[in-house]
């Protein structure tokens, strides 16, 4: 996803591969360079690699319905050689200033607005105000943001995709971690799934780094309670639930 949007903003010729909108896996080379590759319409159901397509969908929505991803030209070294990349395009009718963290702890970023006021995330639909341009963020690992001045809803066609509470909403309800301060890393993640879908859950602490990882599965609809022990040092972590791709995060304390 962040790839992605990086990629789609920057102006200029752009060639999507096959099935690269859904994370194909396949060498270029298997079969020689120009031989057949296999074709994995079963990709579709996953819900990650879905999420992917939504987001790349959504990028060519942008670039090809706004000038400014296709004419104008930027500076291609403002992105620098570190892992937190921002870079700027402006034009007389619409700006975008597109962040992202490539690094796998957190990093804090510089998005440095071209103007304060009021900023819109192109996914998510969530807006921003901007006092200060030189204000630091701290993205998660693989945390990015396609901010624009003006609202932009995707084109008709195109699906709007949530990254947000309300997506996550539209998934699962009742989602707590407890008991909170934990002792010695032992708690609970609860959460109400509407549909059924496949769950996954993540613990990171505040550097960023992953400390647990559940292997995703698929489960009905209905209420359900996990116990995880995971003797974690003393500290704060943050603790990431994932429903069919919309996620959330509650924060947890052990003692």
């Amino acid at each position: 996803e962040l790839m992605a949007a990086f990629v789609y903003a920057v102006p200029g010729p752009k060639m999507l591969w096959q099935f690269g909108e859904l994370g194909y896996e396949i060498s270029i080379n298997q079969n020689g360079r120009v031989g057949n590759k296999p074709i994995l319409w079963d990709y579709l159901a996953n819900a990650n690699r879905k999420r992917l397509y939504n987001v790349t969908s959504n990028m060519i929505g942008l670039r090809t319905t706004q000038p400014l991803f296709r004419t104008t030209t930027y500076d291609d070294t403002e992105l620098g050689t570190g892992y937190g990349k921002v870079f700027h395009l402006s034009s007389a009718d619409l700006n975008a200033t597109i962040a992202g963290n490539f690094n796998v702890i957190a990093e804090t970023i510089t998005p440095n607005f071209q103007k304060t006021g009021k900023w819109y995330d192109y996914m998510s639909g969530d807006s921003i105000t901007v006092t200060n341009i030189a204000a630091p963020f701290s993205y998660l690992p693989g945390e990015y943001h396609v901010y624009l001045d003006k609202r932009i809803t995707p084109p008709s066609g195109y699906t709007r995709f949530r990254v947000g509470t309300a997506e996550f909403a539209a998934q699962a309800t009742d989602f707590q971690v407890y008991p909170t301060p934990s002792v010695s890393g032992r708690f609970f993640v609860g959460y109400t799934l509407r549909n059924g879908g496949q769950v996954q859950y993540d613990v990171f602490n505040l550097q960023g780094q992953s400390v647990v990882h559940s292997v995703a599965k698929t489960v009905l609809s209905g209420s359900y309670q996990e116990e995880i022990n995971a003797h974690l040092p003393t500290g704060a972590y943050m603790v990431r639930l994932s429903v069919n791709g919309a996620t959330a995060t509650q924060k947890l304390i052990v003692q």
